[in-house]
């Protein structure tokens, strides 16, 4: 019992130890299309964010307020300052690439000076724009199976030939609105199940204009309910091409 004490000791007096290593100046850290990754940044100084092996970033969304975002669009890549953020405290934003993969980046502000992070894409998104076009004429065959899918989702009714993925992932969008993303299905194509709550105190209407851009891929889309009173919810259904898992 006495070693046992004595190792549980030495635990708790390394826990702020750890705490006090130093983070990195860069960071390498590998992100997924439609998955989350950590990052660490600077509460007090710019981070630099890019995309590594020749790589851009194309598009960021965070809720207003949360950070200062400088946009180098020569560079394909970010600055990010937190606002009104305190160390140890984390907040989220999405970002997408050049290739139309979109991932959620979940960044603790630490008393560190600037970081340089590099982004390291393991799959996902879609083909070069010119591949694109080339292999995706809007067939009536192409058509069916879209209005298919789409009734699908909508039913919950899982095709043949997909999985499914329960999933509560937050996306950072409006502040007035708690979105998250529900469900995944992977098959021929990726459909996505989003709920939309309103967290604000006046009536809200969207419109499927309003996701669009969240995907470079999206091939159809629909809400079920576009007008949304303080409390209630609606989803958003989401096909794209993207990449099976």
């Amino acid at each position: 019992m006495k070693r046992i004490r004595s190792t549980i000791k030495a635990c708790l007096l390394a826990i702020p130890l750890l705490a006090a290593l130093p983070v990195e100046a860069n960071q390498e850290i590998a992100v997924r299309d439609g998955g989350s990754a950590t990052i660490t940044v600077s509460a007090r100084e710019l981070t630099r964010i890019s995309m590594a092996g020749g790589g851009r970033l194309s598009k960021v969304w965070a809720v207003p307020g949360t950070m200062e975002i400088q946009d180098d669009k020569k560079a394909g890549e970010i600055f990010i300052k937190p606002l009104n953020v305190m160390p140890g405290q984390a907040f989220s934003f999405f970002a997408r690439d050049d290739r139309g993969a979109t991932f959620t980046l979940i960044a603790t502000a630490a008393d560190l000076p600037s970081q340089s992070i590099q982004l390291r894409s393991t799959g996902g998104g879609s083909a070069p724009p010119a591949a694109r076009l080339e292999s995706s004429g809007p067939t009536e065959p192409h058509i069916r199976r879209v209005k298919a899918l789409m009734k699908a989702l909508a039913l919950r009714k899982l095709p043949h030939g997909y999985q499914s993925e329960e999933l509560d992932q937050p996306v950072p969008v409006w502040r007035e609105t708690e979105v998250r993303i529900k469900e995944r299905w992977t098959g021929e194509l990726v459909g996505e199940i989003w709920s939309i709550r309103n967290a604000g105190n006046e009536d809200l209407r969207f419109s499927e204009e309003e996701f669009k851009d969240f995907y470079a891929d999206v091939v159809a889309m629909a809400i079920t309910e576009h007008e949304v009173r303080p409390g209630d919810s609606t989803e958003v259904l989401i096909l794209r091409r993207g990449v099976a898992r």
